[in-house]
């Protein structure tokens, strides 16, 4: 009897010890899940906020450059008027950017919203060119804009699908030798959507190029 009392405790406490296991196995799991999503979302906030250092540096650039040559050029009411208009075209984009730095919980949350406002076809590309205005001068580069689209009055998120441009356009004005060529061009393709439409844009330059690969 005392050999069997003796096994009961020991099954009972080994028992025990695989229900405390179990308990330590789950919570090191709930730990180990927690960590990686905590990872996950630093890398994306890192990401996130490189690639917008990135985009705020290029119409920063462009607003101390013309703010320089409308000072440069304050007798020449023309000139001042231009280089007023770019720096509030520059200066609409960059504070649309320092918007979305500022919105944390969206990059917490990993999830980006789409801020859907209206805009014509052809502004999209002219206001990111202004900002590059300055530097395609100085490399004497040729910039053609070709806009065929049929309805040029859309509803969508500007700032976003300028950053787009803004580093396609970028890499073409630094990758084109002095004297180039950069053609940017809208084309809009058959839709099916109701109410929506379909557009095929395409940065091409006569640059360096890259592989296929």
């Amino acid at each position: 009897s005392i050999i069997l009392v003796l096994l009961r405790k020991a099954r009972k406490a080994e028992a025990v010890a695989k229900l405390a296991a179990n308990d330590t196995q789950k919570l090191n799991d709930k730990l180990e899940i927690a960590l990686k999503k905590a990872e996950e979302a630093n890398l994306a906030k890192t990401r996130f906020l490189n690639n917008m250092s990135h985009d705020i540096r290029t119409p920063m650039n462009a607003i101390v450059g013309m703010t320089a040559i409308a000072g440069a050029n304050i007798d020449n009411q023309d000139r001042v008027l231009d280089c007023l208009g770019k720096i509030t075209k520059s200066s609409r984009h960059l504070l649309g950017l320092i918007n979305e730095v500022l919105d944390m919980s969206r990059i917490e949350s990993g999830k980006m919203e789409l801020d859907i406002n209206y805009s014509r076809a052809g502004v999209i590309t002219s206001e990111i060119c202004d900002i590059f205005a300055e530097d395609i001068k100085k490399k004497n580069l040729t910039l053609k804009r070709v806009v065929n689209v049929r309805h040029e009055h859309i509803m969508m998120d500007k700032i976003k699908v300028q950053e787009i441009f803004m580093n396609l356009i970028s890499n073409a004005v630094k990758y084109t030798p002095p004297g180039g060529t950069i053609t940017i061009t809208i084309d809009e393709i058959p839709c099916d959507k109701e109410g929506y439409v379909t557009f095929k844009s395409c940065v091409a330059d006569n640059g360096i190029g890259m592989s296929e690969e």
